[in-house]
């Protein structure tokens, strides 16, 4: 297979659209759209708490 082909991914856009993607050019608007995050700070630290808590709230129901 053709590298080109390779790091092409195919999604369903809007209305139902077939899309065609670089995976660079959904890497790079990934990043655009995370940009504003401090690099220090874990999301998944975040959900990871936000669970724990929640399952603590629902044993003491």
């Amino acid at each position: 297979m053709d590298d080109t082909l390779k790091s092409v991914k195919v999604h369903l856009g809007r209305q139902g659209r077939l899309v065609l993607e670089k995976q660079d050019t959904i890497k790079q608007r990934l990043k655009a759209r995370f940009a504003h995050l401090p690099e220090e700070h874990s999301l998944v630290d975040d959900l990871i708490a936000e669970r724990r808590e929640a399952a603590r709230a629902e044993a003491a129901e």
